[in-house]
């Protein structure tokens, strides 16, 4: 977590805001577990299927 300080543990919200404001791109992050190999193109349907506990 780079908005918490090591020594204190106090958050700092600006650290967040000072990152994401630099940050031209947003990227997003899942994990993700491949059922079928193969090639898939532009225009291929695609099936997200969720494994909540």
């Amino acid at each position: 977590m780079i908005n918490v300080d090591p020594d204190t543990a106090e958050k700092d919200a600006r650290v967040m805001k000072a990152v994401v404001g630099l940050m031209r791109i947003m990227r997003a992050c899942m994990y993700a577990t491949v059922v079928q190999s193969g090639r898939i193109q532009v225009g291929d349907a695609v099936q997200l299927i969720r494994d909540d506990p």
